[in-house]
Parts: C-alpha cells; sequence; structure tokens
C-alpha cells in the first residue's frame, strides 16, 4: 500500500517513469537472439545531408 505522499515517495525512491534501451551491437556469446544487419543511410540520402552542411558550411 501506497502512502497518501505517493509523488513525493516515488521521487525519494526513484520510482519514476524512466526506461533504459541497449542499442549496442552484440558480441558472439552475449546473446542467443538473432541480430539484423547494421542500419546504413542510403548513398543518396548520405550525399544529399553533405551538401546540406557544405551550404551551412559546418
Amino acid at each position: 500500500m501506497l502512502p497518501p505522499t505517493t509523488p513525493e515517495a516515488l521521487d525519494l525512491l526513484s520510482l519514476g517513469s524512466k526506461m533504459g534501451i541497449d542499442a549496442t551491437s552484440k558480441w558472439p556469446g552475449e546473446t542467443t537472439r538473432a541480430w539484423g544487419r547494421p542500419i546504413a543511410m542510403d548513398a543518396a540520402v548520405t550525399e544529399r545531408v553533405d551538401a546540406m552542411l557544405r551550404d551551412l558550411a559546418i
């Protein structure tokens, strides 16, 4: 049963609404799950972004 001061109690206990996601690539043996191929941008998209960055002098 939670006390009547629920928001403060949750803050004190660090029971907020936070979630962590591990999106790192795995080494063989770290998991038994099949992993897909790394995501890569299309060459046309990469060139377009590079052109925008050149125009902005970044």
